[in-house]
């Protein structure tokens, strides 16, 4: 019994290695699609408002950020909405209304986040759906109580 648990291990790092192995070969072809995109997206001058042109980086941004300042803060003119449109359309019915409106229970929050797979990609704070699955007793038990949940 000793032995055969020894020889599972020892093809699981053989297939680890094997695996690791084959999949590096692929971060040269990712990097190269990288780079070909990179290429195809950077741009290369950029024509001023007077019909001269700038390739130097500083001055690409430059002329970037002076564009959208000028835009910021401008009003641009409404089209008014057309209320015919907007009869015309489908409407939630008053349970599915109170629904959405209704308080967001503590099991509502549970069942959300055990429908997120493991191996999705970490969340802004760094932590993975798998982090807040396994320590769901405490996250949902002080959610509750800090009163970010109101049950």
């Amino acid at each position: 019994m000793h032995f055969k648990a020894t020889e599972k291990m020892f093809f699981a790092q053989k297939l680890k290695c094997k695996f690791f192995k084959e999949s590096d070969r692929g971060t040269s072809v990712f990097h190269a699609l990288m780079s070909q995109k990179h290429r195809r997206n950077y741009i290369v001058f950029i024509q001023y408002c007077d019909g001269t042109l700038s390739n130097s980086m500083d001055e690409v941004g430059e002329e970037f950020v002076s564009f959208f300042k000028q835009l910021l803060g401008s009003s641009k003119e409404l089209v008014p909405l057309n209320v015919d449109v907007v009869k015309c359309g489908q409407c939630l019915d008053g349970s599915s209304h109170a629904l959405l409106l209704g308080p967001i229970t503590n099991d509502d929050i549970k069942k959300a986040l055990f429908s997120i797979g493991n191996d999705k990609a970490l969340g802004p704070n760094g932590y993975s759906s798998l982090f807040f699955k396994k320590s769901w007793e405490m996250v949902g038990f002080l959610c509750s109580s800090k009163g970010y949940l109101r049950l």
